[in-house]
């Protein structure tokens, strides 16, 4: 019902000499790795329509059981991207979600994505109040510290002192507060906080503790003293340094 051999698909090579261009398909699967093996599995969930998009151009949905399809595509590279707005709130790519394939006719040309759930950060801020007794000062919870992450990311402290990071993809993340926020004359302890996010866990390592640093103490040493022996004690009347 038709040509057999599309006019596309027959092309010239750099003699001029016709070829035939076999035409390729690229396919894949979007799931949710609920067990973190990078591998789609029983316990896996797969996720229906999810935008998928060939070279920023053609785009086709998962299906019911998640699955795409790409048909008639030439041999050569091709970029495949999946994109997050129909995934569940809380989940990231466990990779990027962009793939560059290789892709040849007569062969299968794959490309899954694997969604993990995120993670956060809980800490908490807290300063020493001198008021009282500057000798010995009472811990309170300080509002409105900004805390600084890997990536860009930030937020504040809240009237409790506590904060929260979430949404985190997993991965090492360094925490610090922003020097631009702290009370005059205070200093961060310790500078920074180096925690370790892992999918659908909260880290609450970080406490940041904000103090005034004790004033140097400056010692001057006293110049040396003569002393001479008192007459008539029969000593030779030399002076003696101490």
């Amino acid at each position: 019902a038709g040509k057999i051999v599309q006019p596309r698909a027959i092309s010239r090579d750099s003699h001029g000499v016709p070829r035939l261009m076999a035409a390729a398909n690229i396919t894949g699967l979007v799931y949710i790795d609920m067990n973190y093996n990078g591998e789609f599995d029983s316990s896996d969930r797969a996720i229906p329509e999810v935008r998928v998009w060939r070279d920023n151009q053609v785009m086709v949905l998962t299906d019911a059981r998640g699955y795409y399809r790409f048909d008639n595509v030439e041999a050569g590279a091709h970029t495949i991207r999946a994109e997050l707005a129909n995934v569940p709130a809380g989940f990231v790519f466990s990779g990027s979600g962009e793939h560059t394939l290789a892709v040849m006719p007569n062969r299968e040309n794959r490309s899954d994505f694997g969604v993990i759930k995120t993670g956060q950060i809980e800490g908490k801020v807290t300063y020493m109040d001198y008021s009282a007794d500057p000798e010995h000062p009472a811990e309170s919870p300080f509002p409105d510290a900004r805390i600084l992450a890997t990536g860009g990311r930030d937020t504040y402290s809240e009237g409790n002192g506590l904060f929260l990071l979430g949404d985190l993809p997993p991965g090492d993340y360094e925490l610090r507060v922003d020097p631009a926020t702290l009370p005059k004359g205070y200093v961060v302890q310790p500078a920074s906080y180096l925690v370790r996010v892992k999918p659908g866990a909260t880290s609450r390592e970080p406490r940041f503790r904000l103090v005034i640093p004790p004033k140097p103490v400056i010692v001057i040493p006293a110049p040396p003293q003569v002393l001479r022996a008192p007459e008539g004690s029969g000593a030779s009347g030399q002076p003696l340094r101490q």
